[in-house]
């Protein structure tokens, strides 16, 4: 079992590692105020650019006529292309995934990070996993996202988490998602004083995998974050299996 402190020392690095590969994403609201909306990842697959965010996000900008921005070095980056999200059949979109092929050019250009598809499995594909944790630009450590510092890098502030990862096929059944389909991690106060924060704005960010100890800048992207459960203190993310397969067949 490992100590608090060494969680602590582990996740820092590890924090840092997603801090780099994870986007906040942003809306203008109606007077014109941006505001952020939730977090994203930029994944190269396929030699291809996707910017992988929550479906329930993305559509929430789209339904009130908001375009997508994103943190550029130095300046707020419109999102322009074709929005693909996912779609229930029936009832609640329990995939809730959403991405947009961005260019070479605007990657490039803006120097933005992005996630290779190879740095991504599955924990059950691991033979150990030491830390899992959820990475993200919570809204409420990050209230007025809206200039940044002298024409600078943005001052917003990420936020990472560490849980357990739970395989309790009832917990799952009891939230309508698939064992194969999606990760669970706990999300709650523990021994260790880990306090969560809110999770709104979460969404779309990761739940990254810490294989060794030793080497805590090394780690590997499981899913992407989609729903809290405040019941059960637990946080969903569509495993990125099944997300490249949702890729492929849209495009």
């Amino acid at each position: 079992m490992p100590t608090s402190q060494q969680i602590k020392s582990a996740l820092a690095p590890a924090q840092l590692a997603a801090n780099y590969f994870t986007h906040p994403l942003f809306i203008q609201n109606d007077k014109g105020v941006r505001q952020l909306l939730a977090s994203g990842i930029i994944l190269r697959f396929e030699r291809a650019y996707y910017l992988i965010t929550a479906s329930h996000a993305l559509k929430q900008a789209v339904s009130h006529g908001h375009s997508l921005e994103i943190a550029g070095h130095s300046s707020y980056l419109n999102v322009a292309g074709r929005y693909v999200t996912s779609e229930a059949l029936k009832g609640s979109d329990h995939f809730d995934i959403a991405f947009i092929e961005l260019t070479s050019d605007f990657i490039i250009k803006n120097k933005l990070a992005y996630l290779c598809s190879e740095q991504c499995e599955q924990w059950e594909s691991l033979n150990s996993v030491a830390l899992a944790f959820i990475h993200g630009f919570p809204i409420s450590r990050n209230r007025k996202p809206n200039a940044f510092n002298g024409g600078g890098p943005l001052r917003i502030s990420g936020f990472g988490y560490a849980g357990k990862l739970l395989d309790k096929e009832v917990l799952f059944k009891q939230f309508n998602k698939d064992i194969t389909m999606h990760s669970c991690l706990s999300y709650g106060n523990n021994p260790d004083k880990n306090k969560p924060l809110k999770p709104r704005g979460l969404s779309g960010g990761g739940l990254w995998l810490m294989p060794d100890w030793d080497k805590p800048n090394e780690i590997w992207l499981d899913s992407i974050v989609i729903e809290y459960h405040d019941s059960k203190r637990v946080v969903f993310g569509t495993k990125l299996s099944r997300v490249l397969h949702f890729i492929k067949d849209k495009i």
